[in-house]
């Protein structure tokens, strides 16, 4: 397991939005009053962020802030998730990524997330994934 800890600053995350690479939150995201909610869990190896807002009742939404990539990514996600399942009493990790994203679909297939099919937001069409405790495999 890579070690990881939880942020309690938004430095990282708003230093991460603005590298090229990493697609940003730019549409209205408060990084600063997102990690002062206690409920809200950012993740950090030291270098890539995984980000779980609370949704309520331990469901989560994840989006990912990731400098790592490849096989790198997958374990650090997957060690991410671990955390949240074991560490945090997550029931269930949720998320909608844009259908235009295949390789970030692709990648939270390799994850074990569940598509539930297409949906369209204001934002054009998303695919919604989800993550239950029961279903995840280390």
């Amino acid at each position: 397991m890579i070690h990881l800890h939880r942020l309690h600053t938004s430095v990282p995350i708003e230093t991460l939005l603005k590298r090229p690479e990493i697609a940003s939150l730019d549409h209205g995201f408060d990084a600063p009053g997102w990690i002062a909610n206690p409920s809200n869990i950012a993740l950090t190896d030291g270098a890539s962020v995984g980000l779980f807002g609370d949704s309520g009742a331990k469901v989560f939404d994840a989006h990912w802030l990731f400098i790592a990539q490849g096989r790198e990514a997958l374990d650090l996600a997957a060690d991410m998730l671990a955390a949240m399942f074991d560490l945090y009493g997550a029931r269930v990790i949720k998320g909608m990524i844009p259908t235009e994203r295949k390789a970030s679909r692709w990648f939270t297939r390799k994850l074990g997330c569940r598509s539930l099919g297409i949906i369209e937001t204001i934002r054009g069409p998303h695919e919604l994934f989800m993550l239950a405790r029961a279903d995840f495999e280390r």
